[in-house]
């Protein structure tokens, strides 16, 4: 059978621009052309149709880690209340994200919330809070697919996702692990839609620190698979004009792309992606736009930045500090 073609083209162009600490902002024009056509009847016999191109955009913004160390969380503890509260955190990079239609971050550590205990490396678990201060600085766009997803094992994924799906209301989206089956499958296939322009996010790890997921339970979270990965998309491709995945992979703190970061990159890519978000590094690595060959022999254009760095933490080591805000247009 054959497919059917995504009904749009897609152009991508890129401009960067220095800044200090938060290392790198980047503008990068991601165009949508429609055509529409208009009728003009001259007469009963003839109608001449005029083809007149016009634009659609989204406005994305970006950034990396939520790494909430032991002192990050307990930063936002008020002992006066005995509640937790990490708006402050976040203020100055509110009236940022608060301009732009989606604002992506990662999740690093799963939300388990306090009655599972909140804890740091190496095993962690954050309040809801965080996450709560995120959606009140405008971030709508999020992974929890992490090596750290199963920390708090089962109940920790369970709790994290009854929290972000109570945030949907808020056009809070969140990919990467899940309370079932179906839970998956409806969030996987959904599309979504921003100023007239369709969209899917999906979001994988690579791994989950060595822990590995009942067998009957593999929905808890996305561990890459080749094949699976390609189902996933294969199911949304033509239904959306840009997929977006997030990817947890690479080599900690190695400032440069490995080699498997930029072969999974061209896999996503060949099967129909069009943006790449890496994280789990924690330093910032490069981003590039890549121009892949598919099977049909036409080329294809995609973006990928292979690690934005940690956004928050509580880490010292050498480039751990810094970090990037992405804008995407």
């Amino acid at each position: 059978m054959m497919k059917r073609k995504r009904k749009n083209t897609i152009k991508l162009s890129i401009s960067l621009v220095l800044l200090t600490v938060l290392s790198i902002g980047l503008g990068y024009t991601f165009h949508k052309i429609f055509n529409g056509t208009k009728p003009t009847i001259k007469n009963s016999d003839e109608i001449n149709y005029e083809v007149k191109p016009f634009e659609r955009k989204i406005s994305l913004v970006m950034v990396g880690d939520a790494l909430y160390h032991d002192g990050v969380y307990k930063d936002c503890y008020d002992s006066s209340t005995k509640t937790y509260d990490c708006t402050h955190q976040l203020e100055l990079i509110k009236p940022i994200v608060s301009n732009f239609d989606l604002a992506f971050y990662n999740q690093e550590t799963i939300l388990g919330g306090k009655e599972l205990g909140l804890s740091g490396w190496p095993n962690f678990n954050s309040p809801y809070e965080v996450g709560e201060a995120f959606i009140d600085a405008g971030f709508n766009l999020v992974s929890t697919a992490t090596n750290h997803s199963y920390d708090k094992k089962e109940q920790g994924i369970l709790n994290s996702r009854e929290f972000w799906l109570k945030q949907a209301d808020l056009g809070v989206i969140a990919a990467g692990t899940y309370k079932s089956a179906q839970d998956r499958k409806e969030s996987m296939t959904k599309i979504y839609e921003k100023n007239g322009i369709t969209y899917a996010f999906l979001a994988y790890t690579k791994g989950l620190n060595g822990y590995t997921l009942p067998n009957d339970k593999d929905y808890l979270a996305n561990i890459f698979d080749y094949e699976q990965a390609k189902k996933d998309i294969e199911a949304v491709r033509d239904k959306a004009d840009v997929v977006i995945v997030s990817m947890h992979w690479g080599t900690e703190y190695r400032t440069t792309a490995d080699d498997e970061q930029k072969e999974l990159a061209d896999f996503l890519f060949q099967n129909g992606v069009d943006i790449i978000f890496g994280n789990h590094p924690h330093v910032l690595e490069p981003m590039e736009k890549r121009t892949v060959t598919l099977d049909d022999g036409s080329t294809k254009d995609g973006f990928v930045i292979y690690a934005f760095g940690n956004f928050i933490s509580d880490q010292n080591a050498e480039n751990t500090r810094n970090s990037i805000i992405l804008n995407l247009t």
